[in-house]
């Protein structure tokens, strides 16, 4: 896992999806990159990648309540990538 922020706020997203993350029972089995794109606005952006494609990114809020559905999203998400990672995988072995 990657921490690519630059801010409290995206900071404060990693420390939470980092501490759910841990406490998943399978671990996967791809780098997780997390990047804050800062912005003049005070808006920037989250972006997720796993093995370098973008799979998921929000505007940011420094709610925690939204925080929360964006780490609870975040997963997911990638547990449908490594689902679908799996599948291709297995089909693509002799």
């Amino acid at each position: 896992m990657i921490d690519n922020t630059k801010t409290k706020f995206g900071k404060d997203f990693f420390d939470l999806f980092y501490t759910q993350y841990s406490q998943l029972l399978k671990k996967y089995d791809f780098i997780i990159t997390i990047t804050e794109k800062p912005s003049l606005n005070q808006k920037g952006q989250i972006l997720i990648d796993a093995e370098d494609k973008n799979v998921y990114g929000f505007i940011m809020n420094p709610n925690e309540e939204f925080l929360s559905s964006q780490v609870y999203n975040l997963l997911k998400i990638l547990n449908e990538y490594n689902n679908r990672k799996d599948l291709i995988d297995r089909e693509s072995a002799p």
